[in-house]
C-alpha cells in the first residue's frame, strides 16, 4: 500500500476530535483551528486526485 505525507498532524486531528466530542449534538457548528481544518481540505483535496475523482 502507497503511503502519503499529509499535511495535517496527528495532533490536530485528536484536537479536532476532541472539539467535535465536547460539542452538543444539536449544535450546528464546531470551532476548529483555521489552519487544521485548512491542512485537512489540503489532505482531502489531494486525496481526491488520487482518487481520480477530479
Amino acid at each position: 500500500m502507497k503511503r502519503y505525507q499529509t499535511h495535517t498532524t496527528q495532533d490536530q486531528f485528536e484536537e479536532m476530535h476532541r472539539r467535535l466530542d465536547k460539542t452538543k449534538r444539536t449544535s450546528a457548528t464546531v470551532n476548529v483551528p483555521r489552519e487544521a481544518l485548512t491542512n485537512l481540505l489540503m489532505d482531502h483535496s489531494n486525496m481526491m486526485k488520487e482518487c481520480g475523482a477530479v
